[in-house]
């Protein structure tokens, strides 16, 4: 999935994180766009990004729910890729 520059600026204030030092804004992108992913993924809460967000910094149960979905449609998508 393309992530564009705007969503994850506006979802995660990527230009007011202040992480500049060794490789920590490469691991931090990489864990910015994992999240992004897992949201966009999770379909059971029909909100915006922000808002599937800070429900998952709320409730864990639905934290654990949009990873499941993450795993599961990576596994069909390789299955797909793979018939």
């Amino acid at each position: 999935m393309v992530v564009d520059y705007w969503t994850l600026d506006c979802t995660f204030a990527e230009d007011v994180c202040r992480i500049r030092s060794f490789h920590s804004p490469e691991n931090f992108s990489l864990l910015r766009h994992t999240a992004f992913n897992a949201l966009n993924r999770e379909h059971s809460y029909k909100r915006s990004l922000r808002q599937k967000m800070k429900r998952t910094m709320m409730d864990n149960n639905y934290m654990i729910i949009a990873e499941v979905n993450t795993k599961i449609s990576e596994a069909l998508n390789k299955n797909r890729r793979s018939l």
